[in-house]
């Protein structure tokens, strides 16, 4: 089967994750695969987007003419004109990994630090999450015309039951979606073994709502020994370094560090923090930590609960509340025994619930349904 995968950037965050790990578990299972990745101008520029919109279709045309796709998995797309195109070939899954198109990138709100309940709207404006410029207008436009085309796929996978039920009353009834998780496989064919120091990871990009900020509070708070490592990279970088020395922690930045090496870091600690303060759509960072047999402490926000078990393979703490968030790193830091078994109930977790077998022999079911629908509509 051949497969177009079309997505907005080929690396980043969670999504391009996701699609570098599952393209060639496809090709494995002999499907011939396609990436399209729409050029695009940081900061949506009207002028500038709209001749990089041209480009994409012609661009698009070409693939679609000379790869001539069985399906098309749609990934992040926010372009409504590639969209439409991609809705006329028939054959089209939509993922849905992230809040945008249907509200901001981060769905909190810019007034009060609320977590976001509502959709594109003029209340966008008055919350402050939208300006009045001419980018933030243009912005606004472009992400209403594609939330209004997302209700047009007839296949939609979301990741999370959180992410279905924010999405859900924006959906006909008929449109079929599915809550599949994401997956990790882990390199260990047992869990790896514990260590005796007290070493606490993060890892993740350093922008606003990812609650890095929170987690060096908490660090600062712990009063007792501890190391501590965040990798990642991003524009608040400089602000939490500076944030880090003023409340003398004992946390060093690695920077941005591809997958193998973050992944070695996960076995370098004890314990593994997720302060992500915004509603995760799902959190792939903690399958990662899981996969590792390292507990994980995170807030309880978006889909986390649905791969964190309270009390089994880490905690979840009430969204801001840094003491929490402080006590519970605090716990597992000074408990080694807790900390490893937390932690082999994580790796277990993730063989059972989280593998990609499941998930991929899922997803070519999906595939083959998709395109046998497209081949009884031509016949007819």
């Amino acid at each position: 089967m051949k497969i177009l995968h079309v997505n907005n950037s080929p690396e980043g965050g969670g999504t391009e994750t996701y699609i570098n790990r599952l393209v060639p578990l496809l090709d494995k299972r002999g499907h011939r695969n396609k990436l399209f990745i729409q050029s695009y101008t940081p900061g949506d520029h009207p002028f500038s987007a709209l001749k990089h919109t041209r480009l994409n279709i012609k661009a698009l045309e070409k693939v679609l003419t000379s790869f001539q796709p069985d399906v098309i998995h749609v990934h992040n797309i926010i372009n409504y004109r590639l969209i439409k195109r991609l809705l006329e070939t028939g054959i089209c899954l939509k993922s849905i990994h992230e809040f945008r198109p249907f509200c901001t990138a981060t769905r909190i709100r810019a007034d009060d630090g609320s977590i976001c309940s509502g959709y594109l709207s003029g209340s966008c404006f008055r919350h402050g999450c939208f300006g009045l410029s001419c980018r933030s207008v243009y912005r606004f436009h472009v992400d209403r015309k594609a939330m209004n085309l997302i209700p047009e796929f007839k296949r939609i996978w979301v990741m999370s039951g959180y992410m279905k039920k924010m999405i859900e009353p924006l959906i006909p009834e008929q449109t079929r979606i599915e809550v599949v998780p994401y997956f990790f496989d882990s390199k260990w064919s047992k869990p790896p073994p514990p260590v005796t120091e007290a070493r606490i990871f993060a890892a993740g990009r350093l922008v606003t709502g990812k609650g890095f900020d929170r987690f060096i509070q908490a660090l600062s708070r712990l009063n007792l020994p501890y190391a501590a490592k965040i990798a990642g990279d991003g524009p608040e970088y400089n602000h939490l370094k500076a944030l880090a020395e003023q409340l003398k922690t004992n946390v060093e930045f690695l920077g941005y560090l591809p997958a193998d090496e973050v992944e070695q870091w996960y076995r370098w600690s004890r314990v593994v923090a997720f302060p992500s303060d915004y509603p995760e759509p799902f959190g792939i960072a903690g399958l990662e930590a899981m996969g590792a047999a390292r507990p994980v402490v995170a807030f309880d926000v978006g889909g986390v609960r649905e791969w964190l078990q309270y009390g089994i393979t880490g905690f979840c703490v009430p969204r801001g509340d840094i003491e929490a968030f402080t006590e519970r790193l605090r716990q597992l830091v000074s408990d080694p025994m807790l900390a490893d078994e937390m932690g082999r109930a994580g790796w277990r977790a993730v063989k059972m619930r989280f593998s990609s077998d499941s998930h991929v022999r899922r997803l070519e079911d999906t595939y083959r349904q998709l395109a046998a629908h497209r081949d009884e509509t031509r016949h007819h």
